[in-house]
């Protein structure tokens, strides 16, 4: 499937496009991996994207502790 992603380079925002497939569901989270090699999480409409499965796994257990 293909989304829309936003990120922001240090002074501007851009938005991307990315081909994804699903590639795991970690504590109710789905994980996708795109064809780029970053993996994506959609999150309340909005595409965060990690370079590891590490990085994404940290990431869903922050929004476990707020």
């Amino acid at each position: 499937m293909e989304i829309k992603c936003k990120y922001f380079d240090g002074r501007y925002t851009h938005e991307t496009t990315a081909h994804v497939e699903k590639f795991k569901t970690y504590k109710g989270y789905d994980i996708y991996r795109g064809t780029d090699g970053w993996l994506y999480i959609n999150i309340q409409d909005e595409w965060h994207y990690f370079g590891s499965v590490r990085e994404a796994h940290n990431y869903i257990n922050q929004l476990a502790i707020n």
